[in-house]
């Protein structure tokens, strides 16, 4: 399953990747909370996890989570948004568009609404690479 998957088709000019709104807002994402509800009512309370069914969320904050090196810090993100800022800026040069057609295992694209600035915008396109269609293709069908 990719839920909104970080993975871009070539782009015909280059990008900046720090103009990129998802680098900047995951350079920005907070990386503690006091604990585990509290990030539970941080993430409940915003797009596109407010979404989440609670089960799924609750999962998702409970194995997203770790306790942070100071016990007194509660508790920090696996993955740091440095790290996860540095994924999306490589989303567009890292060569995991040109594999997509590769891939055989049975898998579902997920994406939120679609919008300009955000990568479920490519979810259409990634489907079809995975199952072995350009966009040419499709239009002549």
């Amino acid at each position: 399953m990719l839920f909104d998957p970080i993975v871009q088709p070539p782009s015909p000019q280059p990008v900046d990747p720090e103009t990129i709104a998802l680098v900047v807002g995951a350079r920005r994402r907070r990386n503690r909370f006091d604990s585990i509800e509290a990030a539970y009512a941080n993430y409940a309370a915003k797009p596109p996890m407010r979404w989440f069914e609670p089960e799924v969320l609750r999962r998702y904050v409970e194995h997203g989570l770790r306790p942070a090196g100071n016990p007194a810090d509660g508790v920090e993100l696996c993955c740091e948004g440095a790290f996860e800022a540095a994924t999306f800026a490589g989303s567009q040069s890292n060569g995991v568009w040109d594999i997509l057609p590769e891939i055989d295992v049975p898998t579902q694209v997920l994406a939120g609404v679609i919008e300009a600035d955000q990568p479920s915008r490519f979810a259409p396109e990634i489907a079809e690479r995975l199952l072995g269609f350009e966009p040419d293709d499709l239009d002549d069908e």
